[in-house]
């Protein structure tokens, strides 16, 4: 690839979830931090996502496009993605012209995928980082286009086309994850500092079979006393759980 100019213009693609959304903002303050003030960034992301949620604390210009990934049941909604699809190739095109990134960096979900077609159809420098050992869908499509695939998984290389130019480089983690205080987390999430704890992670979203694995194994009393979970069920399955362990959810800090 070639060097960065001077001044760096760089466009961001990937949101959703937090899974796509934090690796993006590691790599942005990094470049940020390593440019020093001399790098231009803009994260495009979606209203669904999480980083419309989160925009007035991402520390960048967010621009949105309308794009929404194909529901996994049968639904009237899917109707309408491929019209979405049109619309947000459209939108990403004009977003890429007002910019003009030197380079566009995808970090996966539904909404990076127009932008890093567009990117690449206007033969702009484009970039996939992909965190997940089997590679989504936008990564699977768009890596054999892309400068550069870097992976956080070595075997993620086997679901993607010889051609793509891989580079196993780990998941970029943001600053702040390191520098945690044990006493100020205990006090934040109400946990017991004498019982050990256990840190249950589906992803910014959950995961359907990890909390129903979990409730499973608390009814069944398979977790002792001196054990408390620190269970992040994600926002669409955190009122089921709580309704389904009854007290139970009370010896736990679930979120």
């Amino acid at each position: 690839m070639n060097p960065l100019p001077r001044t760096a213009r760089i466009v961001f693609a990937g949101g959703g979830t937090g899974g796509h959304l934090f690796p993006a903002l590691a790599i942005a303050d990094r470049i940020r931090e390593k440019l020093d003030g001399k790098s231009e960034i803009l994260f495009i992301g979606t209203k669904r996502g999480i980083e419309y949620r989160m925009r007035d604390k991402l520390g960048y210009p967010l621009e949105l496009i309308n794009v929404r990934g194909l529901a996994r049941t049968l639904t009237l909604k899917n109707l309408l993605v491929p019209f979405l699809v049109v619309g947000s190739l459209w939108r990403s095109a004009a977003i890429l012209k007002k910019h003009r990134p030197d380079i566009v960096i995808g970090t996966g979900g539904y909404v990076s995928w127009p932008v890093l077609k567009t990117a690449a159809r206007r033969k702009i420098t484009t970039v996939l980082q992909e965190q997940n050992s089997y590679p989504g869908v936008a990564t699977r499509q768009l890596a054999a286009r892309a400068q550069r695939v870097y992976l956080g998984f070595e075997e993620g290389s086997q679901f993607l086309p010889e051609t793509a130019p891989t580079l196993v480089t780990g998941n970029p983690v943001r600053k702040g994850v390191s520098e945690g205080d044990r006493t100020e987390a205990i006090k934040q999430f109400h946990l017991d500092p004498a019982r050990k704890t256990i840190l249950v992670l589906g992803g910014s979203q959950g995961a359907r079979s990890i909390n129903d694995a979990v409730i499973k194994d608390l009814k069944d009393n398979a977790l002792d006393d001196e054990y408390q979970l620190l269970w992040q069920t994600g926002r669409g399955d955190y009122k089921d759980v709580v309704a389904e362990l009854g007290d139970k959810a009370d010896h736990h800090s679930l979120f």
